[in-house]
């Protein structure tokens, strides 16, 4: 039996997994159920680009979709005509927050890199001289 998505670290989720994710988290953000853009099997196949299947390989990290899930979930501001949001919605309009969270998480990285490659003698030195 596949366990509930809060039962697993994000790596180990599958599309259902976020689906449930996204569901659970709309109606918890908006008190309305969870609809899905252009239905559920859509989104699955939107999901499974992203983070992969057990076929194929994703785009991106599943903790980078996670993050952009929930920076689409932050920002969204329901209204009388809108009052939720979905997958495909992000997806198609709201990718900026994707990119802007993927080039956080590639400075990140370029910095721990510079800093595990580096010369640990010369940063006790500088560190000595501040």
């Amino acid at each position: 039996m596949t366990k509930h998505y809060t039962e697993l670290p994000t790596e180990k989720w599958n599309t259902a997994h976020f689906r449930n994710y996204l569901v659970d988290e709309h109606k918890r953000r908006y008190g309305v159920d969870y609809v899905p853009f252009r239905g559920f099997n859509a989104e699955a196949g939107m999901l499974g680009r992203y983070i992969g299947t057990a076929k194929r390989e994703g785009q991106y990290d599943k903790a980078l979709v996670k993050a952009f899930i929930d920076a689409c979930f932050d920002e969204y501001k329901p209204s009388a005509q809108y009052p939720g949001l979905s997958y495909g919605f992000m997806v198609t309009y709201m990718t900026r927050h994707l990119q802007r969270l993927q080039a956080e998480s590639q400075r990140k990285a370029d910095v721990d890199r510079a800093v595990a490659t580096s010369d640990n003698d010369n940063i006790d030195k500088l560190a000595d001289w501040l």
